[in-house]
This record gives structure tokens, sequence and C-alpha cells, in this order.
């Protein structure tokens, strides 16, 4: 038995849903990091006034944390 031309389905190639949702989550990824930093490094009343360095560097522990 062999196949014939007319038995084979021509179908067009479609866009790839995972590489669609992997474009997405990268980008909501991204635009997560973007907001984190901002807040990072905004001014003291609406964020915590650090700097690119201050992400970084060690974290220092306060004078009272060490003393318990």
């Amino acid at each position: 038995m062999t196949q014939t031309e007319d038995n084979v389905a021509k179908v067009k190639a479609g866009p790839n849903v995972y590489t669609v949702l992997m474009i997405v989550a990268i980008v909501a990824l991204w635009v997560g990091i973007f907001f984190a930093a901002g807040r990072l490094m905004g001014q003291a009343p609406a964020g915590y006034d650090m700097s690119v360095g201050g992400l970084f560097s060690p974290v220092q522990e306060s004078g009272e944390a060490t003393r318990r």
C-alpha cells in the first residue's frame, strides 16, 4: 500500500503558543524588576533611597540586633 499526494494534508505553520507565553513571562519579569528597582532607588518618602552599589553591598546589621 502506497500513499499518494492526494492523501497528504498540508498544514500552515502557526505561531507556537509556548514561545508566546515565554515572551510574555520574560516581559512580565522585566517589568517587575524595573518597578522593584525603582522602589528601592526612589527618594526616601516613597522609596528606600538606595544606590545601585547599595543593592550589591553586604547588609550591615544595626547595633540593636547584635546586642541581644
